[in-house]
């Protein structure tokens, strides 16, 4: 079995995937002005519902996201990137 390229042989960027995640789940919580869910956000994103909550509470510690009766919305720190 062939090694695994190395990163210098590698094409494309290097991508960090909980960036990834954690961006998506803004996009989603931004499609829903009214707030969802945990569970709706995991399926329209189609991250693990463990995951969705671990990623979720760190947007909420760090602004980007709140959480209101069980439901999520964009927190003030993402109001703050807005021209």
């Amino acid at each position: 079995m062939p090694a695994p390229p190395r990163p210098e042989q590698r094409e494309g960027p290097t991508l960090i995937r909980s960036v990834q995640r954690a961006l998506s789940l803004l996009s989603a919580i931004s499609d829903e002005p009214d707030g969802a869910p945990a569970k709706r956000l995991a399926r329209v994103t189609g991250l693990p519902l463990a995951t969705t909550y671990h990623l979720l509470r760190t947007l909420a510690y760090e602004g980007y996201a709140t959480c209101d009766r069980q439901l999520w919305t964009l927190g003030p720190e993402c109001k703050r990137l807005q021209p």
